[in-house]
């Protein structure tokens, strides 16, 4: 019976380095790879984000790096930030015209969400060097040699506090309103959500409003989801991944997110902004269509289904991790004790099941149902709870 019942994960989609305009790959040179566009960024570019998530009805996680939005010079000599504090001038390097443009159409995006990715997307030594691209580690240092080590280690407090606040000092300069509850920074992929490291990231992160980590999380396996200090942490799907720097992409390339017989369910989709964008940006909407089709068909996996926000995802993922689901006669028992025991912040008094063809719940108790989404080979429900922590469904079988 349990492979004809299941609480799907809802896929997130994650778009990271919106808010560049100089696209040049200048890794070599010790300063940001940003996105490697074949131009620079045009303030149309922006207009991508809003009309695909319209398309799929999902607010879109759109992972900000803010550094060249400072029009107030905020980063002028803060070592750290940037390969040259002493000289920095972004109010004279800076296009207004660009970033007055892109202002208004994510603060105007009605399926625009923010997502915190960095200050300039990396670390650098008091002399500019770069040190890492890992926005909240650093590498270790030896004196001897005057090299920093292949060696990850976790930024102190007070350097996490200090880049946070930075970005959100560079957030409030513009007047951003829309809150940012999730952040994606690439670090977790060296330690497990309940590692030391990372609760104090998500302690820290708590204190600023956040609600969601989305990265990479190798250590979580078999989880795809957990929650660390009321932060839920999603996994992500990186196998799938388009090349990060391929601009232009033809979705019909992409692999199905979930491949039959893979047990492990992934709630974060992350792609990088240049694989939507043209060479002509008002071209860039040319593969929407494509876009949007294979993002719906994904949906159409039992398993999965397609979320509405960034907390959407994180709450029906930790449902999805921490659900109990037993039978007794024509009954299916969900114990959520489990689920409430997490004490996550972003979990809802609501979540979906879904049920296959030939199956399906007539009665709630300790819940509403309601139909939610009808596929071809499947029905899912949303279940509205209420201050039960087990739901029991009368099943009908065809």
């Amino acid at each position: 019976m349990l492979s004809k019942i299941i609480i799907p994960m809802a896929i997130q989609l994650r778009i990271d380095d919106i808010g560049w305009q100089n696209s040049a790959d200048e890794s070599s040179i010790g300063r940001p790879s940003r996105t490697a566009m074949p131009r620079k960024h045009h303030w149309k570019d922006y207009i991508f984000l809003n009309k695909l998530g319209e398309a799929l009805n999902q607010k879109i996680s759109c992972s900000l790096v803010l550094g060249e939005w400072d029009k107030d010079n905020f980063l002028k000599g803060q070592k750290g930030f940037c390969w040259d504090p002493d000289n920095w001038d972004m109010s004279s390097w800076i296009d207004m015209e660009y970033n007055s443009k892109a202002f208004e159409i994510l603060e105007s995006g009605e399926y625009i969400d923010y997502t915190f990715h960095g200050v300039l997307h990396g670390v650098y030594a008091n002399d500019g060097r770069q040190i890492t691209e890992r926005e909240l580690y650093t590498m270790k240092y030896d004196s001897e040699t005057d090299t920093y080590l292949d060696e990850t280690t976790w930024k102190s407090k007070e350097e996490i506090k200090r880049t946070l606040d930075m970005f959100f000092r560079i957030y409030n300069s513009w007047g951003f309103k829309k809150s940012v509850k999730s952040i994606a920074c690439g670090n977790a992929n060296y330690g497990a959500p309940n590692s030391e490291g990372n609760r104090m990231y998500a302690k820290f992160f708590s204190e600023y409003g956040i609600d969601v980590w989305q990265d990479v999380w190798y250590d979580m396996s078999p989880k795809t989801a957990d929650v660390t200090e009321g932060v839920t942490c999603l996994k992500l799907n990186l196998d799938k991944m388009i090349p990060w720097n391929e601009c232009d992409y033809n979705p019909d390339k992409m692999l199905p997110y979930h491949d039959l017989g893979d047990k492990n369910f992934y709630g974060d989709f992350c792609t990088h902004w240049v694989n939507y964008l043209h060479y002509d940006p008002d071209q860039n909407c040319r593969h929407l269509s494509k876009w949007v089709e294979y993002y719906k068909k994904q949906g159409e996996t039992f398993g999965y289904m397609l979320s509405r926000d960034v907390c959407f995802a994180a709450s029906q993922a930790v449902y999805s991790q921490y659900s109990i689901i037993t039978f007794q006669d024509d009954k299916c028992i969900i114990d959520l004790s489990k689920v409430d025991m997490q004490n996550a912040r972003a979990l809802k008094n609501e979540f979906y099941i879904s049920f296959k063809n030939g199956i399906c719940p007539i009665v709630c108790e300790g819940g509403c149902i309601s139909k939610y989404e009808t596929h071809k080979d499947f029905v899912t429900y949303k279940i509205l709870r209420n201050s039960s922590d087990k739901i029991t469904l009368n099943l009908h079988k065809r």
